[in-house]
């Protein structure tokens, strides 16, 4: 695979994540952050490691749990702001993706969904940008 810098990126630094990226425009006007969130660059290739970025747990803000260098932890969280900032591997009864005790209040994912469309910079994306959604 081979990846050619975007022609109209536009140089700035995110207000809440302390990553650089550029922000690249499709012909449908969308603005799109130009790498992973938490990646020192662009990937060059499937396998460049400095392209894969950080790995977020589900709803959970930015906490240094999302670093890849993080510790990691087996007990479930009671809410989504554990007060540690180590990964969580063990399974709610959820599933795989679940790090939290059931019944934390958003049986409906209304809370998730919450979360992920903020552009304020208070959720996962710098200020500006949203989590996509299927629709994107």
């Amino acid at each position: 695979m081979n990846v050619k810098p975007p022609s109209n990126a536009i140089p700035t630094t995110a207000t809440a994540h302390a990553f650089e990226f550029s922000q690249v425009t499709s012909s449908a006007g969308e603005a799109w952050i130009d790498k992973n969130l938490g990646a020192s660059q662009v990937a060059t290739s499937s396998t460049d490691p400095a392209s894969y970025g950080d790995l977020y747990q589900w709803v959970r803000p930015a906490d240094e749990h999302q670093k890849r260098r993080t510790a990691t932890i087996t007990t479930l969280a009671v809410n989504t702001t554990p007060s540690h900032a180590d990964f969580i591997t063990a399974t709610g009864p959820e599933g795989p993706y679940d790090w939290t005790i059931p019944n934390i209040g958003d049986v409906d994912d209304a809370l998730h969904s919450a979360f992920f469309a903020r552009t304020d910079g208070s959720g996962v994306c710098p200020t500006g940008f949203n989590v996509l959604t299927e629709c994107n």
